[in-house]
Formats: C-alpha cells, sequence, structure tokens
C-alpha cells in the first residue's frame, strides 16, 4: 500500500539535495541488504523538485517501483517535499526497488531522501552470558576494547570488529582476534570454558 502525505516537514537539506539520474530513461535503482527470507518493510521517501522550472515544456514525472510501479505519478513540487510511503509490504533479497521516469516526463527521475524501515525477528535473549561475562573481563584489561558495547554477536550482521560469533539461537563467541590489540596475558576463565572459542 503507497500513501502520499503533503504536510511533511522534512529537514532544509532534503529540499535543497536530490540524487537524479543522467536521463529519462535512466532509473534510479535503490539497494538494499534484505535477507533472502521474506522480510516485511516499511519504506518512507521525499521528492522535491531542485529546479525552478521556467520553462512550461519541462515536465518532471516519475513512479516508485517494488519490482513494478507501485505509485501514480509522482510530480514534485519546487521548495515543498511530499513524503511518499509504502506500508505493509513484503521483500526479500532479490526484491528491486527503483523510481522511473514516466513516458511523458521530459526530465529524469529524483530522490532527495529515503528510508526503509524492516521489522526484525523476535529477540533472543542475547548472546551466552558466560561469553559476554568473559569478554568483559577482558575489556576491562584492554584499554582499546572498552569503547565496543552491547551485545557482541547480535544483530548478526554488526558484531564486534574484534569477535566472531556462531549461528546459534543464543550465540557463543566463536574467536577473538586480539593479534592487533597486543593482549598479553590469560583469558577470562567465563571464555575459556567456551569449547568452541578460537584466537587469530
Amino acid at each position: 500500500m503507497l500513501e502520499l502525505r503533503t504536510n511533511n516537514d522534512p529537514p532544509e537539506t532534503v529540499l535543497k539535495n536530490a540524487v537524479v539520474s543522467l536521463s529519462t530513461s535512466e532509473i534510479i535503482v535503490l539497494l538494499t541488504d534484505l535477507s533472502e527470507k521474506p522480510t516485511p518493510i516499511y519504506i518512507a521517501t521525499d521528492f522535491s523538485e531542485v529546479l525552478l522550472l521556467l520553462n512550461t515544456t519541462q515536465k518532471r514525472s516519475f513512479q516508485l517501483c517494488v519490482n513494478k510501479p507501485i505509485s501514480d505519478p509522482i510530480i514534485p513540487l519546487f521548495g515543498s517535499a511530499p513524503e511518499a510511503y509504502v506500508t505493509n509490504r513484503i521483500a526479500f533479497a532479490s526484491t528491486s526497488f527503483s523510481i522511473q521516469a514516466t513516458t511523458y516526463s521530459t526530465l529524469p527521475p529524483l530522490l532527495n531522501a529515503m528510508e526503509i524501515y524492516t521489522v526484525s525477528d523476535r529477540l533472543t535473549n542475547g548472546t551466552n552470558v558466560n561469553d559476554v561475562e568473559g569478554l568483559a573481563v577482558l575489556q576491562s584489561g584492554l584499554k582499546v576494547l572498552q569503547e565496543w558495547r552491547g551485545d557482541p554477536c547480535l544483530p548478526s550482521p554488526y558484531t564486534w570488529d574484534w569477535v566472531q560469533c556462531s549461528s546459534d539461537p543464543i550465540p557463543r563467541v566463536t574467536a577473538l582476534n586480539l593479534a592487533n590489540n597486543r593482549f598479553n596475558g590469560t583469558i577470562p576463565t567465563k571464555l575459556s570454558s567456551n569449547k568452541k572459542l578460537k584466537l587469530v
């Protein structure tokens, strides 16, 4: 479902900046990092004309596409940025997001701002508690590691740089890359009891 909200009040930079394709025949492809499994998504986009169109023959009109056009033609206005948003849509890694000019547009499509929200899986209990406590002890002894906060393994694409984790429902720390951190000492007991752990 696509809706257009005209009483949008975006930051001023949204009104002044845009990505514009080179011609009406070129589409703007929007890249995402969605998973292979079905993912509920919400998309919010802002469109604002960046040119003060003095020539009446100039027209900018385009459609938002999710695999195929899902919107009526969008005609951005100079100085305002209506927000088009898509709700209740299922997407995959193979889902194509793009903006394409309509056949009667003389100017290429543009995009001022876009946000894609995904509905995540239900929360887990987090990384194995012994591994987390062991990492906390390790961090307390190495100042360079103390800036790392939160769950070391979750969400899975954003694990701590120096930690590798299993993909178990309750992740385990499987490797520590301490070579560049001048580690000298013993591994905390809570970590050393982890049979899956390797030092890199």
